[in-house]
């Protein structure tokens, strides 16, 4: 790069002198990388890890270690409540295979699902708008009836697409799309997505290994690490990525990866509390592993704090893993503050004063409380935020705020 590097209020992402320390050989590292609106990006090199982080750095949902995001001009470490971070992240629709699909609601309740939490029935609108995008997507109006367990991989990331694009936005973020799709399915997947972003007018960065998908989706061949480029409004590069290459690693859920509060984690967790009637006949348990227990690290049942005051979640047996996400044996916190009656364990939790819902895998809060007596109590929620089968759930402690 010539010269120092200045904020491009006019890109859609921009990323400068980045480094991101996570659970693989090396960090991933990117020098430059400018997105302006209605670009259509294909990064190759990242691997599923990589590529999670990656997108969660450019959503905020994690904060790079050395060097600056920006959103429309805006660095990502200035966004300072969970309400600014939703309005940044409504900038973009994520297509990942670690979204929730309710495998008993039909098809067109998840389509819908992004845009009302009244789907038992739909309403009118709501079902010509599921048509409109099941049909812009590809999807056959006559499978809208049909559960979402009998979705075939290629419907099934077309069915991302579509409740990707549901809230309107400006950037898709796609994450290895077409990896179990044969390659006919992938080309014609791209082609799709040639189609709605054309007619939508907005752009889409892929992490993607699938040079024919990235050519029939609107650019030309995958750039992976070392290429120096940028994309600008013709289509053309000079920047620089850098990460290792197809790296066989696990993301730790339990480290430090994700530093903001991820309470909407591809939707909303809110909508998922507001769908507990919906549910409650048609999501299983998440069975838990014997001996799995949770509890608080700090404070100490007893203790004396002053405001604010840090609690600190521990876990054994399980790991942590975001809302959303569906790996065997893990969870994520919710903190219950002075909560008298236990919630109803067979549906999601509400988002209450007094359930507080961890959804990006934190396991660390600062709680402001006013003074006197107050109790703490940690329970464990699944990628759907319903306590496991045996609930994981952590002693009640009581503590005296000055």
């Amino acid at each position: 790069m010539d010269g120092p590097v200045g904020v491009n209020a006019a890109a859609a992402i921009e990323i400068v002198a980045v480094t991101k320390r996570y659970q693989a050989l090396r960090p991933l590292r990117i020098a430059r990388l400018i997105v302006n609106p209605r670009d259509c990006v294909a990064l190759g090199g990242f691997d599923a890890a990589a590529a999670e982080l990656f997108v969660n750095l450019v959503t905020g949902a994690a904060v790079p270690d050395e060097g600056d995001v920006r959103i429309a001009g805006r660095n990502t470490r200035d966004i300072a409540t969970d309400t600014e971070w939703l309005a940044s992240l409504d900038r973009f629709g994520i297509v990942t295979a670690r979204a929730v699909l309710l495998e008993g609601l039909s098809i067109a309740s998840n389509l819908a699902l992004p845009l009302t939490l009244a789907i038992d029935p739909l309403d009118e609108d709501i079902r010509l708008r599921v048509e409109a995008l099941a049909e812009s997507v590809g999807l056959a109006r006559a499978r809208l009836a049909a559960p979402a367990s009998t979705l075939s991989a290629e419907e099934r990331v077309r069915a991302h697409l579509a409740r990707a694009l549901g809230p309107e936005p400006q950037v898709l973020l796609l994450e290895h799309p077409t990896a179990r799709l044969s390659c006919g399915e992938s080309q014609a997947f791209g082609s799709t997505l040639k189609t709605v972003s054309e007619a939508r007018q907005l752009g889409w960065v892929a992490l993607t290994e699938d040079d024919e998908f990235a050519a029939r989706g609107g650019f030309g061949s995958t750039r992976r690490p070392g290429s120096c480029w940028r994309m600008g409004s013709g289509g053309r590069s000079d920047g620089s990525v850098s990460t290792l290459p197809r790296v066989r690693s696990r993301s730790l859920w339990g480290g430090r990866i994700m530093s903001r509060p991820m309470t909407r984690v591809l939707w909303s967790g809110v909508a998922m509390a507001c769908l507990a009637g919906v549910l409650a006949a048609q999501v299983m348990k998440t069975k838990s592993p014997d001996g799995a227990k949770s509890y608080i690290i700090s404070p100490k049942n007893g203790d004396t704090v002053s405001s604010p005051f840090t609690v600190q979640f521990g876990l054994k047996g399980m790991g942590v893993a975001p809302a959303g996400v569906t790996n065997p044996n893990t969870g994520h916190h919710h903190l219950l503050v002075d909560l008298n009656q236990m919630p109803d364990m067979n549906v999601p939790l509400p988002v209450t004063d007094n359930i507080k819902h961890f959804g990006g895998g934190q396991t660390e809060t600062e709680l402001t409380l006013p003074p006197g007596k107050h109790t703490l109590q940690l329970l464990l929620g699944d990628a759907v935020h319903i306590p496991h089968d045996k609930p994981v759930i952590s002693e009640k402690i009581t503590i005296t705020v000055k």
